[in-house]
């Protein structure tokens, strides 16, 4: 049988043509081609890397996909792509994932393989289905892999410039070189982690430990540091600086605070911490500023006692959208400015407990303490030109007197003493308003006492309203 017989009996004008130059055209009456199909060519197995096939949908390393919907079977080769200049995934339009039919995808040194924001980038997928795979949203790309090894393929992928993980990362452990403990020399940043063994901060901002942390160098904190106890230190460091300010706001009152339960049902909050305790140093100056709208009808004042008995006024100033007054004024400016603050300077004189407290509710603050030198300090005077009445905050002042001296009634508690001097060359009268005001010398009271000429005598209270006196010149 002659060959153009063989070919008369396959060949059909409109299904199999073989022109002349040995084209052949399956469905093409014209083959352009040593083989050329019009329609779908289906197949077991494709081999090649496919990079000369035209009209197939690439990623930019050539694909192979499946003959059938959903395109869930994918063919690869056993070639290894070696990736020699920088190349970029980008899935054509329309497609979500981009897949190579490489084993073993190399890059180079040097070299970057950048899959496009968006994209993810499926290598070595041998019988992978695409059943599941949510494509990605926004931006960043993606690279999915059973396994990453170094270039050689014998161990763990190296990083040069760091890892950066936005979500959860979950390891079997971490170790350093030759079992060493591991090292991140440029940072470890985590929501949450978990260290059994001894974790070094070198440069850290935020440190959040259940256990003891030991800091070579110190620890340099520009907020609070919280902490249950101290335990362990040589001494505590607080130098000298400008003005300290503690902002205020009010809420009402938890289990935290001191006088849960007491006075008013609404307390003071220290960069969020109810009315905290703390702890002040003397020659600094401490601003308590109240701007804050929550604090409306309760502005601070210093007092000696919890319960507001004797304001404390010496070194403490109030300031009302930039208006110095006194605590009553300041009171009835409180609600209507914008700037308000209390302002204490503490000095070696000053008080070493102070209570701060609300000058129209009961126990909304809380009290500090100043390092003073008040019980080892030098008298503190008070010059009267005339007529003078006691005042809670005289105790542990002498009166430098001129006149007429009055000693009131429920004003002063047990311990406190005041001093009065005669700075004149005739007698003061001191006019006793207690109820019992006893002489040392003889045990007598009277409702009035003469203090001589430069005579000095010392007021001891063992009560409100109970005192001892004793002087020079006194009568």
């Amino acid at each position: 049988m002659s060959r153009a017989r063989d070919n008369s009996r396959v060949v059909s004008s409109t299904i199999l043509t073989l022109d002349g130059s040995n084209n052949v055209g399956l469905g093409s009456t014209e083959p352009t081609a040593k083989f050329n199909v019009t329609g779908i060519v289906s197949a077991t197995s494709f081999f090649g890397d496919g990079s000369n096939l035209e009209g197939v949908a690439s990623a930019g390393l050539g694909t192979a996909l499946g003959e059938s919907h959903p395109l869930d079977v994918v063919y690869y080769t056993d070639n290894v792509l070696n990736i020699t200049a920088d190349t970029t995934i980008t899935v054509p339009t329309g497609s979500d994932v981009a897949y190579t039919q490489y084993a073993e995808v190399v890059v180079d040194d040097t070299r970057n393989l950048t899959i496009a924001d968006g994209d993810d980038f499926v290598p070595d997928i041998l019988g992978l289905s695409t059943a599941g795979v949510t494509p990605l949203t926004g931006a960043g790309g993606r690279i999915r892999a059973d396994l990453f090894t170094n270039k050689v393929g014998t161990g763990a992928p190296t990083f040069q410039a760091g890892l950066q993980v936005t979500g959860v990362c979950s390891a079997t452990d971490f170790s350093g070189p030759s079992g060493a403990a591991a090292d991140f020399p440029n940072g470890l940043t985590a929501t949450t982690g978990n260290f059994s063994g001894v974790l070094t901060y070198e440069d850290v901002n935020n440190v959040d430990s259940l256990g003891i942390i030991t800091a070579r160098q110190g620890v340099n904190s520009l907020g609070i540091v919280t902490a249950t106890a101290f335990a362990g230190h040589d001494y505590l460091s607080a130098p000298f600086g400008p003005t300290v300010t503690f902002d205020v706001t009010r809420a009402a009152k938890d289990a935290t605070h001191r006088y849960q339960g007491q006075g008013s049902g609404q307390g003071y909050y220290i960069g969020g911490v109810a009315a905290p305790f703390l702890t002040l140093s003397p020659g600094r100056t401490y601003k308590f500023n109240q701007a804050d709208s929550t604090n409306t009808t309760h502005p601070i004042v210093f007092y000696l006692e919890a319960d507001k008995t004797t304001e404390y006024s010496t070194g403490v100033t109030y300031y009302a959208d930039g208006v110095q007054s006194t605590s009553a004024a300041y009171n009835s400016a409180f609600d209507a400015a914008t700037d308000r603050y209390t302002q204490i300077v503490v000095s070696d004189d000053t008080p070493v407990i102070l209570h701060y407290m609300c000058y129209n509710h009961g126990y909304m603050g809380n009290a500090v303490n100043t390092n003073s030198n008040s019980a080892n300090k030098r008298l503190i005077a008070n010059t009267q030109s005339g007529t003078y009445t006691l005042v809670a905050t005289d105790s542990g002042k002498y009166i430098w007197a001129a006149g007429t001296v009055t000693i009131p009634n429920n004003i002063f508690s047990r311990g406190d003493m005041v001093t009065i001097v005669n700075d004149t060359n005739g007698n003061l009268t001191l006019t006793n308003n207690l109820s019992v005001m006893y002489m040392s010398s003889d045990g007598t009271t009277a409702a009035s006492r003469t203090l001589g000429a430069y005579g000095m005598a010392t007021i001891l209270f063992v009560s409100g309203t109970a005192a001892y006196i004793s002087g020079a010149g006194l009568s």
